[in-house]
Order: structure tokens, then sequence, then C-alpha cells
């Protein structure tokens, strides 16, 4: 497997992005997942026999590994998404110990710079994969429990939401992935719906709020405003 990237206009050929600096021909092999608007790429990559599989990225200065040690317990880094900053999401494979056995799960991670975030997981999952993520740093990726059952979810503001308690409950869907999500916050994924699984839209509407005690005056600082109170 060779990273490449295809440019416009996708009549000619794919551009190899080359091996990835001390890899070994006979063992290593680079995969690219994503790429944004100043021509930069996410994926990973194995460099040998022994080495653990990495996230990089690819840009103007060439190859850039991600590191492992920000998560405990990683094994392997697994880049997925980037935004037009260079923020890269992903996921790790962990190992760790829980007094009598291992416990293996992946873990969703966001990469700014040179570190790495633990982004954790939705309540009562074991695991958690982020794939994308927009200008505003709004993630979405997929959790699972340790029944093996998926759930797509959206990282807001710090806080990793289950998509399906932020959609009506009488629409009969069960978001299992989310996949993409565009700069306007709109996210595409996989739903279940009837014992079927279905490609799925959500778009971001406002909610309802009640404002009460409104009152309107000049403002006196500066008469050419109005202040609200509520």
């Amino acid at each position: 497997w060779e990273a490449v990237t295809w440019p416009p206009p996708y009549n000619g050929d794919m551009v190899p992005l080359g091996p990835v600096p001390g890899s070994v021909p006979a063992f290593a092999f680079a995969i690219t997942e994503a790429i944004n608007a100043a021509g930069i790429v996410a994926g990973w990559t194995l460099l040998n026999a022994t080495s653990p599989e990495q996230g990089f990225t690819h840009g103007p200065a060439g190859y850039r590994l991600l590191g492992l040690t920000a998560v405990p317990g990683a094994l392997n880094s697994f880049a997925f998404g980037l935004n037009n900053a260079g923020d890269v999401v992903g996921y790790v494979d962990t190992s760790t110990w829980d007094g009598t056995k291992f416990v293996f799960a992946t873990r969703a991670f966001l990469a700014r710079g040179e570190a790495m975030s633990d982004l954790g997981m939705l309540p009562g999952h074991t695991s958690s994969q982020a794939v994308a993520i927009n200008a505003h740093r709004e993630i979405v990726g997929t959790g699972s429990s340790l029944l093996g059952a998926t759930r797509g979810f959206v990282r807001l503001g710090g806080t990793m939401f289950d998509l399906n308690a932020l959609i009506d409950p009488l629409a009969g869907y069960i978001v299992r992935t989310a996949e993409a999500v565009y700069e306007r916050g709109q996210i595409a994924g996989a739903a279940e719906f009837g014992g079927q699984r279905r490609p799925v839209l959500l778009t971001p509407i406002a909610g309802p709020a009640d404002v009460t005690g409104l009152r309107v005056a000049r403002d006196g600082a500066n008469p050419a405003r109005v202040a609200l109170t509520w």
C-alpha cells in the first residue's frame, strides 16, 4: 500500500507521496485517509515488521508521525480526518491492565501540532473512534459498548454527545456511525431504521428558547446603541 493523492482534473496520474523516512520497503505501507484545502494529507503507516502503526500528516515539509505517548496504553495510532487548520483526529488502540487481565479498546484523539489529547468516550461505552473534524473543531465519530453496539457521536465545545440524544426519538432512527462533518455543522453518517442500514444527513436546527422579562433601554454610555436585559 502506497500513499498517494489524486489532483484535479482527475484524468491524470495519481501522485505518490513517497516512502515514509525510516521505513523498510519489505514491510512498510502507508494509507491516506483525508486531505485539506492546503493539500496536507492525513493517514497512517507501518514502518517495519516490529514498529507500531502510526498516524501521520504529509505536507510541504514531508511526513510527520503522530506520537503515542499522550494516551495511556496506546499501541497504535490511526489518523482519519483533519481540518484546514491542520488539526488531526483519529483513534489509538490501547491495552490497559484492570488488575486481572489486559483490556483492549480504541480511544478517539485530537492532535493539534505536537499535542495529542484523549477525547474520551460516551458514557457506558468502552471504545471511541474519531473520523472527521471541521473548522470549528466539531468532531464526529463512533463509539461502541462492551456488547458491540455502536452509536454516532459529535464533540461540541469539549463535550462528547450521543447523536441519538439530539434527534427526535419518535423518528425511529438509531444513528450508528458519524462519518463526516461540514463547516455548517451538518453530519453525514449511517443509521438503523426498520432493521435496515441507511445513509443519513443530520442538519442542526435552532432549539426553542424562552425569554422572559425582556427590557429594551437606551445605552447610557452610547446613545447610538440599545441595551437588552432579561
